[in-house]
């Protein structure tokens, strides 16, 4: 009796995989065939049959692969970021609320996984100006970010901060610029990293100007020098336009506050790593005044000045070339070059004066 219900249970236990197996087979091949004509219509650009086969592609995928499978995650945002792409973004929003509801069932409302999707999705949506979108960012995803770095801070304080730093960069994306959640970015990496890197270099350039945007100046110039002294050790091609950036926004800093030291520090390690050339931008400048008698008569025009450079890279035996309307503009454009600041010209690594340089200084009226 038990030998004979023993082969029945095996015998129906064969014939409900068997036909398990039939049934996924059968989602299988409706899946992969409705992904195959999602990838024909993305191809052909046709708009519409995109949307059909994104749709379908997603549903019968899901259900195949299970709706809290990582796979149906992804053809989740795939799907939500095809309608964004197609401004259908209230179609895209149903679905990524649905995916975060998911995963909120899945893993937990307040779960570091919760948040990495939500970041995921932020970082997927298309830039412009669509509200919508903006208030999606802002009433939806950004709770669901903060709530999966605060966790992720109790468990892993250097993960959490470079989970921040992922998220600002793609705020940053959306044009939510200057967040304050910058610092603690920054000081959960700088505490945390064992040794200089790119990313921490990038954080700590995001936090100065952050500072510097809040008028915090000396804890904005405090992150750039201590900026500088990594990328001189990193060494790192990849981060030569952040230092020029860097060394840049130190000197227009030093300028103002009238720290000559400092600010030929920074000219001199500015000029080692950019090319000196006769036709190069000033790297400070300020605008020319607009003279009275111009601005009346509606006179526009340009003046073309030649000029030396001294070892701190200031505009010294300034000649007027030529200049429109005779007399007009010239004394205006030669006070305006005096406050402008040009890469010293270097020979072997010192500072040296330069000779024969030109420039124009234009004066337009606004239209």
């Amino acid at each position: 009796m038990m030998k004979n219900l023993l082969g029945i249970s095996f015998a129906a236990l064969t014939v409900l995989q068997s036909a398990h197996a039939d049934e996924n087979t059968a989602k299988e091949q409706a899946f992969n065939q409705a992904y195959a004509a999602l990838k024909t219509a993305l191809s052909n650009n046709d708009a519409e049959q995109t949307k059909l086969s994104a749709k379908k592609s997603y549903e019968l995928g899901c259900d195949f692969y299970g709706r809290t499978s990582e796979r149906c995650f992804e053809l989740t945002d795939n799907y939500a970021e095809i309608m964004d792409e197609l401004a259908d973004f209230d179609e895209a929003e149903i679905v990524y609320r649905d995916a975060l509801a998911k995963m909120a069932i899945e893993y937990g409302d307040n779960s570091i996984e919760v948040g990495e999707l939500a970041l995921n999705i932020l970082q997927s949506l298309s830039v412009g100006t669509n509200h919508d979108v903006n208030d999606f960012i802002v009433r939806f995803l950004s709770y669901r970010i903060d709530d999966a770095a605060d966790e992720l801070e109790r468990q892993d304080p250097l993960a959490a901060g470079e989970f921040w730093f992922k998220a600002i960069q793609a705020y940053n994306r959306h044009g939510y610029r200057n967040k304050k959640e910058i610092l603690k970015a920054y000081q959960l990496m700088d505490e945390h990293s064992k040794t200089e890197n790119q990313a921490l270099v990038v954080c700590r350039f995001m936090a100065a100007k952050y500072y510097f945007h809040k008028r915090d100046i000396d804890d904005g110039i405090e992150l750039h020098e201590k900026n500088i002294q990594a990328m001189e050790q990193l060494n790192d091609p990849q981060l030569k336009r952040l230092e020029i950036q860097t060394r840049g926004l130190l000197i227009t800093s030093y300028q103002r506050e009238g720290n000559r030291k400092k600010e030929q520090q920074h000219l001199v390690g500015l000029a080692k790593i950019t090319p000196w050339s006769k036709n190069a931008e000033p790297i400070y400048r300020t605008g020319a005044e607009y003279p009275e008698y111009a601005w009346h008569n509606n006179m526009e025009g340009t003046v073309i000045l030649r000029f030396d450079l001294d070892k701190s890279g200031r505009p010294k035996n300034i000649k007027v070339v030529s200049a429109d309307h005779g007399n007009t503009f010239k004394r205006s454009a030669i006070k305006s070059l005096r406050k402008w600041r040009f890469l010293p010209k270097l020979e072997n690594g010192k500072p040296v004066k330069a000779k024969g340089l030109e420039t124009s200084v234009s004066f337009a009226l606004a239209k």
